[in-house]
């Protein structure tokens, strides 16, 4: 499958996906209603920070190192690195967050939900195969895992609403979907990719830990960054507001996978411009960018003036409270755009130390901001400073910092 070819197949499955898990969040939010939306999306985020630790940071260099077929003692005992060292890190964080989040919230039903879906964390380290597959822009059996997989779960989901299940068993459902995805997608790629082993990583740690552990840590404070005012909020707020605005929250970003895959799936040819020419690279990089925020700046500001309506549709009267929030919240997809596309072009240009210094503005002005604006204005203040500590850290840095002048070129498209 060429490159054209399979980026245009993938985004026709996201296409698809973007619509199916659209319409059955809806249904189980609608289900579930404010309060009971309100623990179930606490511990989905919870565990979307902790994926992260056990991810470690090495999702961008496999795919980098894929595309350049940059292996160190072969790709056989590469993966073996990789998957043993995954593997290993999963364990501790596992039990440390169990701890963290009964020592944070200590709510029973809380700590209990994580437990259950918490176990998905183990799987992670399969995901190197789905790897593989995009840094080899062959998309086709990625789409066929991820669309089999999106229609059973789906139909699990839309069967335990119809039949009004209770809504303890939804982590279950969860759980499994993240699983079955790990699980799945090695399953499928076990014919293409080497077997399955456990070696010890030392060596590939102690060589590569300068390449993720930046990464790792600039996705860390990223996550905590974007999912801080929700921690911030859940003891602020009660139940049923901060329902509303998790509610909004997932309508909001149920779309940000796009920008995410698309920047992925075009890493080969970023890379491939890169070692053209600096004035091909730069004049496609530039074009790609501002491309991209174009069409976010009209979907977000369409998403924003139609908001009321949006909820209505989709969440129904229960919920209509919080249209004022994803009117706002909308916005925070453009930065999100810019953010993945620049964020490859430092990938790609190896200077991946800039993400520590854009992570830690991150982290520092969104919690400074929320600790000052919540007390405020509420929920409205943990959306301004979402909104004002991406700008800071994703726009204003690139124009203050000496060492991001490539970056300026690309984004402004010079060539001086």
């Amino acid at each position: 499958m060429n490159f054209r070819m399979s980026v245009a197949t993938q985004l026709i499955e996201n296409a698809v996906r973007l619509l199916v898990n659209f319409f059955v969040m809806a249904a189980v939010v609608r289900y579930l209603g404010p309060e009971k939306f309100a623990i179930l999306s606490l511990v989905l985020t919870i565990y979307l920070v902790f994926s992260v630790f056990a991810r470690f940071g090495l999702t961008e260099m496999l795919i980098d190192d894929f595309s350049k077929k940059n292996y160190q003692g072969g790709i056989l005992e590469y993966t073996a690195s990789v998957f043993s060292l995954k593997l290993t890190i999963s364990i501790p964080v596992f039990l440390i967050s169990i701890g963290l989040v009964q020592v944070f919230y200590g709510d029973v039903e809380i700590t209990t939900a994580y437990s259950i879906l918490g176990i998905a964390l183990f799987t992670q380290s399969l995901d190197y195969s789905e790897s593989y597959m995009q840094a080899n822009v062959d998309y086709k059996k990625i789409v066929c895992v991820r669309v089999i997989l999106m229609f059973l779960l789906s139909s699990i989901k839309l069967l335990m609403v119809l039949n009004s299940i209770s809504p303890g068993y939804f982590i279950y459902v969860f759980m499994l979907e993240y699983t079955l995805a790990h699980v799945l997608y090695y399953l499928f790629y076990s014919r293409c990719m080497p077997k399955l082993s456990f070696v010890l990583a030392k060596n590939f740690f102690w060589l590569n830990y300068k390449r993720f552990l930046p990464v790792l840590y600039m996705n860390v404070v990223v996550i905590i960054g974007l999912k801080l005012d929700q921690f911030m909020l859940y003891k602020n707020v009660n139940d049923n507001d901060f329902g509303v605005f998790s509610a909004m929250l997932r309508l909001s970003e149920s779309w940000y996978f796009v920008p995410t895959i698309a920047a992925i799936s075009c890493h080969r040819l970023f890379v491939e411009w890169y070692l053209a020419s600096e004035y091909r690279y730069i004049k496609n990089m530039s074009l790609t960018i501002w491309s991209s925020l174009t069409l976010a700046i009209i979907f977000c500001g369409t998403l924003s003036y139609f908001s009321s309506s949006v909820v209505d549709i989709v969440y129904g009267k229960e919920y209509i409270s919080g249209h004022g929030y994803l009117s706002l919240y909308a916005w925070v997809g453009v930065l999100i755009v810019f953010s993945r596309f620049v964020n490859r072009h430092l990938i790609v240009t190896d200077v991946q130390h800039v993400f520590l210094i854009k992570a830690s503005v991150f982290l520092l002005a969104n919690f400074m901001s929320n600790y000052f604006l919540i007390p405020i204005w509420g929920i409205y203040g943990a959306i301004y400073s979402t909104i004002v500590s991406l700008f800071v850290s994703e726009v204003f840095l690139i124009f203050i910092l000496p060492n991001m002048r490539s970056t300026r070129k690309v984004v402004l498209g010079f060539t001086y």
